[in-house]
């Protein structure tokens, strides 16, 4: 399994999870695309609803004035009531 293993363990058990990986190994990776991981996932369609699946890109600048764009992946689920 990728980076975020524990991530999609509690998110497959039900779990209200948010995760953010800043190492060097997470940088130099590619992450899956928000539309992938809810299919990794591998949550019953009939229990929930996705609110938001993107990856909207910023500008930023850094503490040295250096300036970048950062995409961010944006997964927003909601469990269905029953």
């Amino acid at each position: 399994m990728r980076g975020g293993g524990d991530t999609l363990w509690l998110a497959r058990r039900g779990w209200r999870v948010t995760a953010v990986d800043i190492s060097a190994t997470a940088v130099d990776t590619r992450f899956p695309a928000p539309q992938e991981v809810h299919a990794e996932l591998g949550l019953p369609a009939s229990g929930w609803t996705v609110e938001r699946a993107d990856a909207p890109a910023r500008e930023v600048t850094g503490p040295d004035g250096q300036t970048a764009t950062v995409t961010d992946h944006v997964l927003l689920l909601r469990r269905t009531p029953r």
